[in-house]
């Protein structure tokens, strides 16, 4: 089953201007599709080595990577160390729609920490509607920085019964 992303400015008057990079960490196999709006930047992104990802409409550069962690504060140390920044964390066990909007909000901390609100079962994915991803903004001085976001799945699906 797969799982769409999609990929939004957080306004419609300007894409976004930085380097959008996005690391894809499941434990089963995962076809990633990446949708956009208003996008025409290269997409980088890091997949785990049994996932695989696509996209229509973005010209996208994809790098397996083998040493992908998934324990969660792993794989947000690994996040760091590679990029130098976080620009969101989505975590959840699973899904099958990723919403996450691109740009700088203002009124979000400079500071990306990892807060209970991470674990929470079902936070940033949805199967019906979109649910807006929170990050936090680009600190001072690092215009050159990427935006970094980070989605880990243990599997593809609603997660829904019944």
């Amino acid at each position: 089953m797969p799982v769409t992303v999609f990929l939004k400015p957080l306004t419609l008057s300007s894409a976004p201007l930085r380097t959008l990079h996005l690391v894809l960490s499941s434990i089963l196999p995962i076809t990633w599709w990446l949708k956009a709006e208003l996008l025409h930047l290269p997409v980088f992104v890091q997949v785990s080595p049994n996932s695989s990802v696509q996209s229509q409409t973005l010209h996208l550069h994809v790098q397996t990577v083998h040493s992908l962690p998934f324990r969660l504060h792993a794989l947000h140390r690994w996040a760091l160390k590679h990029h130098g920044n976080l620009s969101s964390l989505i975590h959840t066990r699973q899904g099958n729609r990723v919403y996450i909007h691109l740009g700088e909000d203002p009124s979000l901390p400079a500071v990306c920490q990892l807060q209970s609100l991470f674990f929470f079962q079902n936070y940033m994915t949805s199967d019906l509607q979109p649910e807006n991803v929170k990050g936090c903004t680009l600190p001072r001085g690092s215009e050159a920085s990427p935006e970094v976001h980070v989605i880990k799945l243990h599997s593809a699906g609603s997660g829904l019964s019944g």
